[in-house]
């Protein structure tokens, strides 16, 4: 039933777009492209941004590891979202805005938001079917709590 990327039984749940809820680490030639651009840029845009360049590449990155990797729900990659430009404003405002040191703000965060999405009974991402017992439910609509 779920060895498969999707679950395409009769009683599969279906997506907004119409096609069968998947589960798994998901990669596609979109993502790749981007991945590169973004590693391009920043090489590029290193010396201008004398290093700043690097917050570009945590958002992208965060993205990927977000939608891609971990397929988190959108609650709380927004909240990420959120407290990640919080970060970045009070790092300007006390004149501490570095690299370096958003990185090492946003971690704690980023780890919070990966262990609490892991432990919902929707969690449909790398290794789901190992860390959800419930993927099943997930992937035939049966649980209370619905993800998109």
């Amino acid at each position: 039933m779920i060895n498969g990327h999707a679950y395409d039984g009769p009683d599969a749940a279906k997506t907004y777009s119409g096609r069968p809820r998947t589960w798994r680490f998901r990669l596609s030639l979109v993502d790749c492209v981007v991945i590169c651009m973004t590693v391009v840029a920043m090489g590029l845009l290193w010396r201008p941004t004398e290093g700043f360049s690097v917050i570009g590449g945590l958002v992208v990155g965060h993205f990927f590891l977000f939608c891609n990797v971990f397929r988190i729900p959108r609650k709380p990659e927004l909240i990420w979202s959120g407290t990640f430009l919080l970060i970045c404003v009070f790092a300007m405002l006390f004149d501490a805005f570095t690299p370096i040191s958003v990185c090492a703000c946003v971690a704690p965060v980023t780890l919070l938001v990966l262990v609490y999405s892991i432990r919902l009974p929707t969690y449909h991402g790398i290794f789901a079917n190992r860390l959800n017992q419930r993927l099943g439910d997930y992937l035939t609509g049966r649980t209370e709590q619905e993800h998109d």
